[in-house]
């Protein structure tokens, strides 16, 4: 029996018997590139060639075999050492000498050790396989990031065969295109496009395969319940290692909604496995001879099982004739000096093939004795085949990530970068450069949003989980945009080493957010306006007409004319309001026409800047510019909107530019933008997403509704109005309307006779007794003869009592709207069918219908809108009798 402690080499060299030569096996345990140790029949440790490389452990003498390996491990080696002294037998375990978590990893084998046939101990030779185990968890950590990229993209990712045939789809899959992952597997990809598209898809699928290069198309597939989805296929070719057939990976991403909106979100996965098998160290023994030949005269039964070869047959024989392919190799002269002269020789790769052997082999080689080199190596095949797959891998995620139209990142425990995709570079600016001088994952969010984001990277470091978070993040230009997360900690060995994860920009998502906001804003003023409209313009024609014509009776000295003058001013105030109300309601299409975006500039910014201490300046105009469909009234309407608010915004005085240009947007529509700059202070930031909404206001004493009405204007327009603004830089607003001709009136044959020719009959149907009284006066004054009606019923009788009398009305004005009666548009088409030529006047404060943008399809000849003024009434009545008969071929009627 051994006594732990007490024997020394010398004292064991008779108790190693298995051996031929105790000196030599003596020599080979002391220089064994591994570890070995000698345990009594206890399992005490007698003998280690080694230190142990964990502190409480610096020697394994005296300790027990099982205390010196992981908590783990020791079941089995108590197990393993029992079968070798109780059975005879040889074991092979993996284990972990030493107590700590990162102790390294042994390849052991255990056997017993006989004196004169009696058992005296056990014997435990291993070799650090640690490498091998670190590239084992690297796939898996590979692995598992492929399947997180897969898993949080928004396309689905499909890994097909060169017939197409799915070998993978990601699980987005059943949110995209109806099906499951289990039902899509094992079909074509082209069974599920379009049959409209099919030509396209295979087109797609012929480029894949005739080439190396990334292919990218559109087409559509057919979901389960049968509609057809738009996707945009982005795949590429990947050959797999050894001889299987090339892959397809392919992104498809659901552009049924991109083609309405604009973003967004995206990833992918794939699944490559491999198996890693390892085999014990294996030991030859050379002798030079007096040729200074390398001759085997040695080999343990190791380096047989790795070889599949029986040393036998090789003893005697020189080192080029026992393993030919080393000839013209460094190896020979390598170990030639290390027998003769002491030189170690270490590879870690050395690659061998002939008939009966191949392989990738881990070799060490040292001098065991005058002209004697002992040999050790391991196959370390499937390591080295583990470290290509890895690459192979960790290249192919790098090519999915790149693919992708999403940012992706990876930062360490402590929060700098070390990866990150082009899309990410794109979307911060930044360079590789950055990113090598020590880039924090923190560096990125806006100072607002950095302490929350440092919270969240805590959270994931510690092994928690936050799903998806928005964020406001910064440029390295200084610019800020917001963004989606979604991130995850990485785990390796059961730590959480770092962070990866994934971000969108979202920037159009919050504009479209924004935009329905206020949408839902302006339909609610729009309702309010709408219901007041009506009566209140019918209230402000009767008062602002009456007005006018008071102050007609006096002269323009006479104090009484000057009081109905400030009234008449104070009706007009009233009078613009309620235009702004109108232009938030549900009807009121702008009555457009075709003008001159030169005069419009000059009659708004004039009359805007008038009495003010701004100096507006309208820049160089292009030489053409395309004229506008649009309301002036209402355009004018806006432009000084924009221009009081800048006047408003620099009370001690400033500048106003405005600029002029033609350009084509988004969709292709030329349109034409007018620029409005101020040298003000600019807007806060906070104040900014705002400015449209409907009474919101920085200023004391203000509704709150120039800017609103503005944007309901522009927008029932089909147009746009933008602005951007830095504090102390001033603000821009942009305006954008289309340059389409407006839709041309009807055309009418050339007048036939003059107002003064004519007999000037006037029938005048209106609801209001107030606004039927004041036509009446207004017209009369004019010597017309002037009839009123309240509803459209009363004018149809009194227009056909009129003609067959032969006194018919020369001219009619019909208010569009009455309440429980019958209303100008269903007049007109009665009155229509009674006299195809009829002249009429459509009049309106509000309404639902688009009539008074159109009024000539509906069979109208003139317009007045109320409140209106007694000299708009007389213009649109004398417009109206100075055409000429109609006939229905020469009017144009919806």
């Amino acid at each position: 029996m051994f006594t732990p402690g007490k024997h020394t080499l010398e004292t064991i060299d008779s108790r190693l018997s298995a051996w031929d030569d105790p000196e030599r096996c003596r020599l080979l345990i002391k220089s064994f590139p591994g570890l070995f140790l000698l345990t009594d029949t206890n399992c005490d440790i007698v003998m280690s060639n080694q230190p142990i490389d964990d502190p409480p452990l610096s020697t394994a003498i005296g300790h027990r075999l099982e205390s010196i390996v992981s908590p783990a491990h020791r079941d089995a080696i108590v197990d393993a050492s029992q079968a070798a002294l109780e059975r005879g037998e040889i074991c092979q375990l993996d284990v972990q000498i030493g107590t700590s978590a990162h102790a390294p990893w042994y390849r052991t084998v255990l056997f017993a050790v006989s004196e004169n046939g009696v058992v005296g101990g056990v014997a435990v030779a291993g070799v650090d396989i640690t490498s091998l185990k670190t590239a084992e968890e690297q796939r898996r950590a590979s692995e598992n990031r492929y399947r997180m990229l897969a898993e949080c993209s928004s396309d689905v990712i499909v890994r097909c065969g060169v017939e197409s045939t799915i070998h993978y789809a990601s699980p987005v899959c059943a949110s995209v295109m109806g099906y499951s992952q289990a039902e899509m597997a094992g079909r074509g990809l082209l069974d599920f496009v379009h049959s409209e598209d099919l030509a396209i898809a295979q087109e797609v699928f012929n480029g894949l395969h005739d080439g190396d290069k990334a292919c990218r198309s559109e087409f559509r597939l057919r979901h389960r319940d049968g509609h057809s989805v738009f996707i945009e296929l982005t795949g590429r070719r990947i050959q797999p290692g050894g001889s299987r057939p090339p892959e397809y990976i392919c992104s498809l991403r659901d552009i049924s909604r991109r083609l309405a909106t604009v973003l967004a979100h995206r990833q992918s996965e794939e699944r490559y496995r491999s198996m890693i098998q390892s085999s014990p160290m294996g030991m030859h023994l050379y002798e030079v001879d007096d040729q200074d030949r390398l001759i085997l005269i040695d080999a343990n039964p190791a380096a047989d099982s790795i070889l599949g070869i029986c040393h036998r047959e090789l003893v005697g024989r020189t080192l080029e004739e026992a393993f030919p392919p080393l000839k013209d190799t460094e190896i020979p002269d390598r170990y030639r000096r290390a027998a003769l002269h002491g030189e170690r020789f270490d590879s870690d790769r050395v690659e061998y093939a002939e008939s009966q052997v191949r392989g990738v082999f881990d070799v060490h080689a040292f001098q065991s004795g005058p002209r004697r080199v002992t040999v050790l190596f391991l196959d370390v095949t499937d390591r080295y085949l583990a470290g290509e797959a890895i690459r192979e891998s960790e290249c192919k995620f790098r090519e999915i990530a790149e693919l992708l139209p999403i940012g992706v990142y990876e930062c360490d425990a402590s929060g700098q970068l070390v990866y990150v995709n082009k899309r990410l570079m794109d979307y911060f600016g930044v360079t590789a450069e950055d990113l090598n001088v020590g880039m924090g994952i923190l560096d990125i969010f806006s100072a607002e949003d950095r302490s929350r984001a440092g919270t969240n990277l805590r959270r994931l470091l510690a092994g928690g989980r936050i799903g998806r978070n928005e964020y406001l993040v910064q440029r390295k230009d200084g610019t800020k945009f917001p963004a989606r997360f979604h991130s995850t900690p990485i785990i390796r060995n059961d730590t959480v080493c770092g962070v990866r994860g994934v971000l969108q920009d979202i920037t159009l998502d919050k504009q479209r957010e924004q935009e329905s906001l206020r949408a839902q804003k302006l339909e609610s003023v729009g309702l309010l306006a709408g219901g007041i409209a009506h009566d209140f313009n019918n209230l402000l024609t009767g008062i602002l007409g009456n007005v006018v014509l008071a102050a007609q009776d006096f002269p323009d000295h006479d104090e009484r004319a000057k009081l109905l003058k400030c009234a008449e001013q104070a009706i007009e105030r009233a009078r613009t309001l309620t235009s702004q109300l109108l232009t938030f309601s549900a009807g009121g299409e702008p009555i457009r026409r075709q003008t001159d975006v030169r005069s419009l500039l000059n009659n708004a910014i004039s009359h805007a800047a008038r009495g003010t201490g701004i100096h507006v300046e309208v820049g160089a105009l292009p030489e053409t510019i395309p004229r506008i469909a649009v309301d002036p009234v209402q355009i004018g309407q806006v432009i000084h909107n924009l221009v009081r608010n800048a006047r408003d915004a620099m009370p001690d005085g400033g500048s106003v530019k405005v600029s002029v240009g033609t350009e084509t947007n988004a969709s292709g529509t030329p349109v034409v933008t007018i620029a409005i700059r101020d040298s003000g202070p600019g807007i806060d930031s906070e104040v900014l997403p705002h400015i449209f909404d409907p009474y919101f206001t920085t200023r004391d004493g203000q509704l709150g509704l120039g800017l609103a009405a503005a944007y309901s204007i522009v927008k029932k327009h089909d147009g746009s109005i933008s602005v951007t603004s830095d504090p102390g830089a001033g603000t821009v607003f942009t305006i954008e309307l289309p340059a389409e001709s407006p839709v041309s009136p009807g055309v009418r044959a050339t007048p036939s006779r003059t107002a003064d020719q004519i007999a000037r009959r006037v029938l005048v149907m209106d609801d209001e007794d107030i606004i039927r009284d004041l036509a009446r006066r207004i017209l009369s004054r004019h010597g017309w003869q002037v009839v009123c009606v309240s509803d459209g019923q009363a004018a149809i009788n009194r227009f056909i009592e009129a003609r067959d009398g032969q006194e018919p009305f020369d001219v009619v004005v019909l208010d569009l709207t009455v309440p429980g009666g019958m209303g100008g548009k269903d007049t007109i088409v009665r009155l229509r069918e009674l006299d195809p030529g009829v002249r009429a006047i459509v009049c309106s404060g509000y309404s639902n219908d688009p009539v008074l943008a159109s009024y000539d399809r509906h069979g109208f000849v003139g317009i007045v809108a109320k409140p209106y003024r007694p000299d708009e009434l007389v213009r649109a009545v004398h417009n109206a009798l100075e055409l000429g008969p109609e006939t229905p071929a020469t009017r144009k009627v919806d």
